[in-house]
């Protein structure tokens, strides 16, 4: 029986896609954390192979304390055979840090585009692997692969799509899984994990990134677990997921349709999000039409939802106003509107938004209102 740890996507110091800077550069820093806590996991579960499929850097930012820390990590759990396919993310060269490192030898990184494998003879087990050498890889790289002895445990690393012959990452098709003779294929590329997959005696599966960097890669992020048995050609693949962060992105959509004050508008957002803890950093989208005199500010956002961590607010709310008394006003005011009525009712979508928003922070300036962004 082989116990083994899946994960891809790391992509240690990898720039975060947030608007605070501070809270970018901490979370950049918890990446190191989550890489350190999924082996730390291994370890519990004495896992005999740690793989790791694709773009465990971010080659162009890959800093020395971050690789340090690999390093001594992978060392540290020396009974753990690592297993490593630079991806399109962090291709291997002679300037990448798969060969400028001093690699344990617990660490075996592929190097070569072709598939080749390791061998761990006390395991009865064959892993194979490949190796970006760019950012794209070749048309059928695993066209026609069949493994070499099907009495052993036979897995694969590949960094990749599956069945997407029209992308430059496309690494496997469907017909390639179903006559390889695999066991597992462990995948990278795809960020979010994919479900266990089956075509013919192979199981496969994304595990997801490790974490997730902004709002376009939301919820917990796992990696997986499990164990492959063999006995006559037959394997027995048992998986599931751990999850590896401790933290999370998530978007929630507040509908304060009908608001009439900032306070009631507020009130549905607190209640849209109490869900949510320190753990989450939080993308709050307000929607619908309101009131004019709803004007929210990010800063009576962050006073009001205080459970996430990390905030960001975006207003897509639309002023309700009388705009028949507004079409037939004989002030500025009215003038006002009718200057700005062919773009409210325009077929763009952000251009009624722009309109919107003039109207209403302009008839808000004509009323002596005070205007807040």
């Amino acid at each position: 029986m082989l116990k083994i740890f899946h994960t891809a996507d790391v992509h240690l110091d990898a720039p975060f896609s947030l608007s605070d800077p501070i809270e970018a550069e901490k979370r950049r820093t918890g990446l190191r954390s989550t890489f350190c806590s999924m082996i730390h996991k291994a370890r519990q579960m004495e896992a005999d192979v740690f793989l790791i499929a694709g773009d465990l850097f971010e080659s162009s930012f890959v800093t020395k304390d971050t690789a340090a820390t690999v390093l001594r990590e992978i060392e540290s759990f020396s009974k753990c055979d690592f297993f490593i396919i630079p991806g399109n993310h962090d291709p291997y060269s002679e300037n990448s840090p798969y060969a400028l490192l001093s690699w344990p030898e617990n660490a075996h990184i592929f190097t070569d585009e072709k598939p080749s494998y390791f061998d761990l003879p006390e395991k009865n087990a064959r892993i194979y692997g490949h190796a970006y050498m760019s950012k794209d890889i070749p048309d059928g790289l695993f066209s026609g692969f069949r493994v070499h002895d099907r009495n052993k445990i036979n897995i694969l690393l590949a960094h990749g799509f599956v069945n997407m012959p029209q992308s430059s990452c496309n690494i496997l098709m469907k017909s390639d899984i179903e006559n390889s003779g695999l066991d597992y294929i462990a995948l990278g590329h795809v960020h979010a994990h994919s479900g266990f997959e089956k075509i013919g005696s192979t199981v496969y599966a994304y595990s997801g990134c490790a974490a997730g960097r902004g709002f376009d890669e939301c919820g917990y992020k796992y990696a997986i677990t499990g164990t492959v048995s063999k006995e006559n050609e037959n394997a027995d693949v048992r998986l599931s997921l751990y999850r590896c962060c401790d933290r999370r992105f998530e978007i929630v959509k507040s509908d304060i349709s009908g608001s009439q004050s900032t306070e009631q508008a507020i009130s549905i957002i607190k209640s849209d999000t109490a869900k949510f803890g320190e753990d989450t950093s939080l993308r709050i989208i307000a929607d619908g039409i309101v009131s004019p005199d709803v004007e929210i500010t990010k800063e009576e956002i962050r006073k009001a939802v205080r459970a996430p961590s990390y905030i960001e607010f975006q207003d897509d709310t639309l002023p309700l106003f009388d705009t028949e008394k507004l079409k037939n006003d004989r002030t500025i005011a009215g003038a006002f509107y009718r200057r700005l009525e062919k773009d409210l009712m325009s077929d763009d979508p952000a251009q009624r938004r722009k309109a919107s928003f003039a109207l209403r922070y302009g008839l808000a300036a004509l009323c002596g209102k005070e205007i807040k962004g």
